[in-house]
């Protein structure tokens, strides 16, 4: 498993698997698919290229799921709700975060 991912592979990664989704699941997007649909295949090739990490859709929960996931969004916390999150799940929950994101078609 990696841990030390830097910034330029993660947004080569994302890039990447926005590309395998268009062009491998292109239908979803001339069908006017929901954006779940959307952001469910983007998580699989996601996962597939983030080894060893867990990546979730609709997950907010933190502290091992007793409390809602929260963001500092403007100097506030603020309930989050991403549509993935690559993290790495430890026997207290979540534990580590990687990447966070919020697709839109």
């Amino acid at each position: 498993m990696r841990n030390d991912y830097d910034w330029n592979e993660v947004e080569w990664i994302l890039a990447n698997a926005v590309r395998r989704v268009t062009e491998q699941d292109r239908q979803l997007l001339e069908f006017e698919a929901s954006e779940r649909a959307f952001v469910h295949r983007l998580a699989v090739y996601l996962e597939a290229t983030f080894w060893g990490w867990h990546v979730d859709c609709e997950y907010n929960r933190q502290d091992g799921g007793a409390n809602p996931k929260m963001l500092k969004i403007e100097d506030k916390d603020k309930r989050a709700f991403p549509d993935i999150i690559v993290n790495l799940r430890g026997p207290c929950g979540m534990r580590d975060y990687g990447t966070i994101c919020w697709p839109s078609k």
